[in-house]
């Protein structure tokens, strides 16, 4: 008994085995896209990346900071806008910062008449990802050394660290808030000391 041998053309083929050829056409689709998927560490973008960053240095600096010579300054920033006012009101409660500008003069008179200064070394920023609207947590830490002139020992660098809940500035209207280089404006909407000896 012979066996007929039948000539198939790529039509035949086609249509003998069109579900295999749906599969592989699925699975090689299904794969480019998740080439072609951002990864969720990459999820924002690297210049709101940095924003966020150098935002959370800035803030930092100004909590820290106990120099008699930018004291002041330090603290007229965290109250026009760089905190939002209920996390303003929670620092003044906790006495974080000067509850109002006559405590904040005698703060200052101090730290004038001692000669106290502090330098603040940033040791990590973590900008992480946040879920959809939710808030951006972002953690710093490093260490602060303060020395006045009534200091008898030679100051040691006290390890701190704080995580931020951070959100763009928003207007009345909804709409973000640019500040002076165009770029949208942070605002620290939530926070929490995490420093090692709190």
């Amino acid at each position: 008994m012979y066996w007929r041998v039948r000539k198939l053309s790529v039509k035949d083929l086609a249509l003998q085995n069109w579900v295999y050829l749906a599969l592989l056409v699925s699975v090689l689709m299904n794969m480019l896209f998740i080439a072609m998927r951002p990864s969720a560490s990459k999820g924002m973008d690297k210049e709101l990346q940095l924003n966020y960053n150098q935002f959370a240095r800035t803030v930092t600096t100004h909590l820290l900071d106990t120099s008699y010579i930018t004291f002041k300054d330090s603290t007229k920033q965290l109250g026009s806008g760089e905190l939002q006012p209920l996390v303003l009101d929670g620092m003044r409660k906790n006495n974080l910062i000067a509850k109002n500008d006559s405590e904040m003069e005698a703060t200052y008179k101090d730290l004038y008449e001692t000669r106290r200064v502090s330098a603040i070394r940033i040791d990590s920023v973590d900008v992480a990802q946040a879920a959809p609207g939710k808030p951006i947590p972002v953690e710093v830490a490093g260490v602060v050394v303060i020395h006045s002139s009534s200091d008898a020992t030679p100051p040691n660098p006290v390890p701190f660290k704080f995580h931020y809940d951070m959100a763009l500035r928003v207007s009345d209207k909804g709409e973000p808030v640019p500040g002076p280089d165009g770029k949208p404006l942070p605002m620290v909407v939530g926070f929490r000391d995490i420093s090692p000896n709190s």
